[in-house]
This record gives structure tokens, C-alpha cells and sequence, in this order.
């Protein structure tokens, strides 16, 4: 593989492990895509580390490994290695694993250190975060959902009890007693609000995923970092993947208004309860309408594509 030079560095942990992404085989000499037949040949440095690879072998560990191994400065082969590793997570070739609680303070860290850059220098310092790869497959979407929103569970969680208590503080100032029930029922609604954005997620993905089986598209895997979760496939023409990249913030922003307006037939729950329910519904809607614009990948995809179709659809000027 040809070292690249990347304009985003690669947030990966000493403690991360990688392992070959679904369908990427080791023959000794190169690594293979098995179900798209292309092959990404490996230098002998290369070929050691991939080797090395396994569950319990850090980037530390085998960064020290490489350092006796080819008789070089542990912080060369660490640089070495960390530039390898975002080669092979560039071409998806690789699975990366780390501690969502330790990323998130890495995230918090290099948030801190881009802000003052750009104070100081007027430089801008991206970052690209690492994916854990699995094979494609309906339930593999569910549970990669899952695994990506266990940050959100958790900040749901926290603000649910902040919700409760903001509720309850004030008569609490004013010495009245605790208002439990309105406090339960707010802290019900912030969980309620993340519950229906992880089964967006997987609405969103799961459709992704419909789209491109059913317009022949080859998909590759499920990829899953912090808070996100989606599909990676490849073939085809442009519009065939923007409508797969249309089809998923469509589907799920339809699927939530119908909902929140069906909401108005729920017998059985107050109208205040409708209400709120409803514009939780919205909201989480609002959140995917992205998907259609060219503020997100799937939505440059989509408006790209379109591109070219109205401008195939011109008539040719020059003919005239």
C-alpha cells in the first residue's frame, strides 16, 4: 500500500486493538477484499503487523513489538504504525477497537486543542475517529445501533435525573415538597427522546440497507464508531447511490411525522401527553432532515447525483 497524506489525523488509542474487516483476507503477502476480488499489496513491515494482529494486542503492544523487531526508536515505530493503521482504516480494510469512554475524553482533548489553534494560529487541527467493522446483516444494524448509543443511553440517563431535579428545585426552594410525579414524568420524556433516536438509527440504516440489496448494490459492512452507526457499500452509478443515501433520512423522517400525527387517534393518552410526544417525534425528525442536504455525506451523495442528472437532461448547446 502507498502511504497517503492525510489532512484529518486518526484519534486511535495506545490501548486499541485492530482486526481484518469482513470479507478482508490474509494470503501472507497481501491483503484481498475476498467478495470484490481487488488486493492491496503489503511491504514487509506491513506484513509483520498484520500478522501481529489479534484481540489482545494493542497499538501499544505492537508498536514495542515492532520497535525490537526491527531495531528502531519505540517513537518511530509508534508514528510508523499509527500512520499504517489509518492507511488501512482509510481503505476500510480494518476494525478498530477502543474505549468509548476514554475516545470521548480524547474528543474532549483535541475539541480543546483545535479551538486554541485555530485562536492562535488560524490553523484548524480534524480529526477523523476510528470504525469497528461487521458483517452485513439485518440484526448486525440492531445491535450496532445499540453499541454506538451507549454514550447516548448514558447521557440520556443523566439527563433524565437533571431533568427531575430542575422540575422539583424550585418548590423545593420555596419549601414545598418533592413534586415526584411531574418529576418522573419529565425524566419520562428525556428517555422516551432517546429511546426514539436509537430506533431512528436503526430505521435509517436498516432502510440504507433495503435500498442497496434492492437496486444490486454490494454491501460491504456495518461500520460503528461513537453515536454512529451505518452501512458501507460500493457499485453501481451515481443515482443508484443517491437514492441509497436518500432513502434512508427520507424513510425515517416520513415514518416519525406520520407518527406524531397518528398521534391524535391515541384514545388512551391525554392530550397534553400527545402533544409533547409528538413534538419529541418532530424533533427527532429534524435531526435527520440533514440527510437530505449537502451538510452530511449521504446528503452530498444525494445532491451530487441530482447534479448530474439535470445536467444530463440539458440539451447540448454546443450542438446548436
Amino acid at each position: 500500500m502507498t502511504r497517503s497524506a492525510p489532512d484529518r489525523a486518526l484519534c486511535l488509542l495506545d490501548s486499541a486493538t485492530l482486526s481484518l474487516a469482513p470479507d478482508i483476507v490474509w494470503d501472507g503477502a497481501r491483503l484481498q477484499d475476498a467478495a470484490a476480488g481487488t488486493t492491496f499489496p503489503i511491504n514487509r513491515v506491513g506484513r509483520y503487523v498484520i500478522e501481529s494482529l489479534g484481540p489482545d494486542t494493542s497499538i501499544s503492544t505492537l508498536a514495542n513489538k515492532l520497535a525490537r523487531r526491527f531495531e528502531v526508536e519505540p517513537a518511530t515505530a509508534r508514528a510508523d504504525l499509527r500512520a499504517f493503521a489509518f492507511d488501512l482504516h482509510a481503505h476500510q480494510l480494518v476494525s478498530i477497537r477502543q474505549s468509548y469512554i476514554r475516545e470521548f475524553l480524547a474528543r474532549v482533548r483535541n475539541t480543546w486543542y483545535a479551538a486554541r489553534d485555530l485562536a492562535l494560529s488560524g490553523s484548524l487541527a480534524r480529526f477523523t475517529y476510528p470504525n469497528r467493522r461487521y458483517p452485513v446483516g439485518g440484526w448486525r444494524v440492531v445491535l450496532g445501533s445499540l453499541e454506538a448509543h451507549q454514550p447516548t443511553v448514558c447521557y440520556g440517563i443523566i439527563g433524565a435525573l437533571a431533568a427531575g431535579f430542575a422540575v422539583a428545585l424550585p418548590g423545593a426552594l420555596r419549601g414545598q415538597g418533592p413534586r415526584i410525579t411531574i418529576s418522573l414524568y419529565a425524566g419520562l420524556l428525556v428517555l422516551t427522546y432517546v429511546v426514539v433516536l436509537i430506533a431512528s438509527s436503526w430505521l435509517h440504516e436498516l432502510v440504507h440497507m433495503w435500498a442497496a440489496k434492492h437496486l444490486g448494490l454490494r454491501l460491504k459492512s456495518v461500520f460503528v464508531r461513537m453515536h454512529v452507526v451505518g452501512v458501507t457499500h460500493e457499485g453501481g452509478d451515481p443515482m443508484k447511490s443517491a437514492y441509497v443515501s436518500a432513502a434512508g433520512p427520507a424513510v425515517t423522517v416520513l415514518a416519525l411525522v406520520l407518527l406524531a400525527l397518528g398521534l391524535s387517534d391515541a384514545p388512551l393518552i391525554p392530550v397534553s401527553g400527545r402533544l409533547e410526544v409528538a413534538v419529541l417525534l418532530l424533533a427527532v425528525a429534524l435531526q435527520h432532515l440533514p440527510g437530505l442536504t449537502p451538510l452530511t455525506a449521504d446528503g452530498r451523495i444525494a445532491v451530487a447525483a441530482l447534479g448530474l442528472l439535470a445536467r444530463s437532461r440539458m440539451p447540448d448547446r454546443s450542438s446548436r
